[in-house]
């Protein structure tokens, strides 16, 4: 048997899926999941199974299941027709298709369809399920030696070897159902319509923004009432039998015209009521499309013209679909639901929003007349406040805030979940709207629970705490960009939280955070115009956006469409400076140089010089200016953090703003100290003193070298122990948490590893000067080092591509 019932963490019982990969002539083609089960299974568990085995967590808005289509009686237009019709139904809702899962008829060309259009849209994901009966599958001998196996390979026939009963390669997953005896399909019929309620009965996973508590069930956009379309191509008895539970149940069937078996058969009886009259004529019409005609096959008969009388007898449920054009008959789906469960008015609504047919001005009228009491009838105010939102009804919703009927924070918190979930132009409107009239509001909606939540069930992929999503953040910053919410469990009011540290609070940029790690890109936008420090927060977005761009196999939100938006954040960051630069060159200037504590305590300059493709931003002007400034100690920006760009003083000539001068209390060791601190006396000082160094090690070593230690040799020691030191130093300073990692981070600069075989040796060398036998071996480890530390000198003149030899000595602020 290829499934077993398991028990999850949770001991929650599931069906164990096993892995199907499908070849053609020796190359993979796709990869499903399969199950062989008896057909007494509880569906729930057989739920469980397909939603641990294939991710599908989501609940569904619709579900369309094709009952038949396999025996390929349909004409080419029939076909085209279902086609575009499945096609536009799930372009339109949240779909999960069930079929019989068979390489044949309609069931190809649709998971052929939706296939292709995976493969388009890289974020397009519609489970395709197939339940069938294994016995009825091709390759018995394949289901024959099953054993409980990891993988199965499933080789598909081409050409003339085709086999009408293969399964089908473009489906995710197969549920084969072991029936009691071959011929029987009672038990599997009655697992599919069980596996299809269950489905409709989803749980659903998205949790509301503020609260820890899962949404109630008129929360999702299908609300509690799921629309179930069944249609019926052809089909044999099953499909028949699927078809009479479905009515059974309150769902209308739509049954393809002309298209033979099961189809045929119902279309004939319900148009002709004539022939649906009598048991007699219907038995006859029976045995006509189904050959059991012997008197063993009586029993079958019977019971199968009593079940076509009860289907006959629910013909308003039943919609023939008479196809003669490829257009579809999407339409003709949306009316008869309408007729079928369009009596209440909510429900009404609820497939009005599906198809897009809501009327936005008996949408407003009804909104009201619920809020004021003018209507008695029992309909959702929460589903029309709903669709308020998806239609963009801004006035509606400013209306329901005024007189109380929604808060605040509880109206920011449906316009983001909801946008979250329909993604849509209106939506986002309607949030931006709600954005520009917050006000000092915004600070109460952003709390440390609720962007807390944010991360951890608004995510795209899987949850995040907060503090894995600052760990994210910092991964893909580098270059010392410190995690924003490394200490979150310890704050203690919003000022701890939004600061992150040191300084001014800004709500929007946790929000703007939130969106762009997690993937609500469109909502990225509406949070980056209301930051307080855009061009940060445009460079952060295009370093994560240029990340997530490279992954490939990325999904939701797709890698091109990250690269894209990565370079429009790339663009708006590009402007800023040009813009900023152009009416005031100080400010520009004050902007790229100052250190920001809630963005990492990086620079806007740092993560430009540190940021590959960024070209257009090292040739500019305030780039060029900056650089000056810096190398040239021109503004000494540690004093000026607490400045405005428009209170730095000016050179006139140049627009470079010049640091005030040293007054006549300031301490001759602060002057010392402040010289010091120019890029450009470190550089100098710096490389003098090296070679220094290097004249005192080779004298040492020509001239002054014996069988005893000599004070040079002691004193070349020393330096190279300030050296390690320094370099022990750099080691502690390396933007990661534990110490193996601090090491591998700083021997992974090809420098360091020089430093470190340098120092290393000379370690050695000193030690084996004191033992008499040695002492040349030590004299030759001494001349090999000081070749080391030789080619260490050339990182003094090292030039960066873009900066030249300034970089080094800018880079050790």
């Amino acid at each position: 048997m290829a499934s077993s019932v398991d028990g999850d963490s949770d001991s929650h019982e599931y069906i164990r899926f096993h892995n199907l990969e499908f070849r053609s002539s020796g190359y993979d083609v796709s990869d499903a999941v399969y199950c062989k089960i008896r057909d007494e299974i509880d569906a729930r568990y057989l739920l469980k199974g397909i939603r641990k085995a294939t991710s599908y967590f989501t609940k569904p808005q619709l579900i369309v299941s094709i009952l038949g289509g396999t025996d390929r009686k349909e004409t080419l237009i029939q076909r085209e027709s279902i086609c575009r019709t499945v096609n536009k139904l799930t372009k339109m809702a949240r779909c999960y298709l069930i079929t019989s899962g068979i390489n044949s008829g309609v069931v190809r060309s649709i998971a052929e369809e939706i296939k292709s259009r995976e493969s388009a849209d890289y974020g397009l994901d519609i489970p395709l399920l197939g339940v069938c009966t294994y016995k009825d599958v091709g390759k018995p001998e394949l289901w024959a030696k099953i054993v409980d196996q990891d993988t199965l390979i499933y080789d598909i026939n081409a050409g003339e070897n085709t086999n009408c009963n293969d399964l089908n390669a473009f489906h995710d997953c197969f549920i084969l159902v072991d029936n009691s005896y071959e011929g029987d399909y009672h038990n599997e019929v009655q697992l599919r319509s069980a596996l299809e309620n269950e489905i409709k009965n989803m749980g659903k996973d998205k949790f509301l923004l503020g609260t820890d508590q899962k949404a109630n069930d008129d929360d999702d956009m299908s609300g509690d009432f799921m629309p179930m379309i069944y249609l019926l191509v052809g089909g044999d008895l099953r499909a028949l039998e699927m078809a009479y539970i479905a009515l059974n149940n309150g769902y209308p069937v739509f049954v393809i015209k002309d298209s033979g078996g099961s189809a045929g058969l119902l279309s004939k009886l319900v148009l002709n009521q004539q022939l649906s009259n009598s048991s007699e004529s219907i038995s006859e019409a029976f045995k006509d499309i189904f050959p059991f005609r012997k008197k063993k096959h009586q029993q079958i008969v019977t019971r199968y013209v009593e079940m076509l009388q009860k289907m006959v007898a629910l013909r308003d449920q039943i919609q023939i679909i008479g196809v003669s054009s490829a257009k579809g008959f999407v339409e003709e789906i949306f009316e008869a639901l309408l007729k079928v469960h369009g009596t209440e008015i909510d429900i009404e609504y609820k497939l009005r929003f599906l198809w897009g047919k809501i009327d936005v001005r008996k949408l407003s009228e009804d909104i009201i007349n619920l809020v004021s009491k003018r209507k008695s009838h029992q309909m959702s105010l929460d589903y029309l406040i709903k669709c308020a939102y998806v239609k963009g009804l801004k006035d509606i919703i400013y209306t329901l805030i005024r007189n109380g009927t929604l808060s605040y924070i509880e109206a920011l918190d449906r316009g983001i979940t909801y946008e979250i979930a329909r993604g849509s132009i209106e939506t986002i409107d309607v949030v931006d709207f709600l954005l520009d009239n917050a006000g000092s509001k915004i600070k109460h909606f952003v709390n440390i629970d609720r962007i807390k939540m944010m991360y951890k069930h608004q995510s795209n992929t899987e949850d995040l705490t907060l503090t894995e999503a600052g760990i994210l953040l910092a991964k893909v910053m580098d270059f010392g960009y410190k995690n924003p919410y490394e200490e979150v469990s310890t704050y203690t009011s919003f000022d701890d939280f939004s600061n992150a540290g040191k300084d001014s609070s800004d709500p929007f940029r946790n929000l703007f955070l939130w969106a762009i790690l997690t993937g609500k890109l469109e909502l990225s936008f509406l949070f980056w115009k209301r930051i307080k420090t855009p061009l940060i927060a445009a460079l952060v977005g295009y370093k994560v956006l240029d990340y997530y761009s490279k992954d490939e196999k990325r999904t939701n939100p797709p890698a091109d469409h990250c690269q894209e938006l990565a370079e429009k954040y790339r663009k708006l960051a590009y402007q800023i400076v040009d813009e900023a630069y152009n009416t005031d060159v100080g400010g520009t200037i004050y902007m790229l140089l100052r250190e920001l504590p809630d963005w990492g305590g990086v620079s806007c300059f740092s993560v430009i010089m540190l940021t590959k493709g960024l070209n257009e931003f090292i040739s500019h002007d305030s780039y060029v200016v900056s650089l000056r400034c810096i190398w040239s100690g021109d503004l000494l920006i540690a004093e000026k953090q607490g400045s405005t760009p428009t209170a730095l003083p000016h050179d006139l000539e140049t627009g470079i703003a010049k640091p005030a001068p040293c007054s006549n209390s300031c301490g001759t060791c602060v002057r010392i100290s402040r010289f010091y601190y120019i890029p450009k006396v470190k550089y100098f000082l710096n490389s003098i003193f090296y070679l220094i160094f290097l004249g005192l090690y080779g004298a040492f070593i020509t001239l002054f070298f014996g069988n005893r230690t000599s004070p040079i040799e002691i004193a070349t020691a020393v330096w190279v122990l300030a050296l390690a030191v320094e370099e022990i130093s750099q080691i502690m300073w390396e933007p990661t948490w534990t110490l193996c990692g601090k090491i591998q981070l700083w021997l992974s600069d090809v420098w360091n590893a020089l430093d470190f075989m340098a120092i290393v040796i000379f370690a050695i060398a000193f030690a084996m000067h004191f033992i008499t036998i040695l002492v040349e071996a030590s004299r030759i480890l001494y001349c090999v080092d000081l070749i080391i530390f030789s080619i260490r000198l050339l990182q003094v003149i090292s030039p960066s591509k873009n900066h030249g030899p300034k970089l080094i000595m800018i880079r050790k602020l």
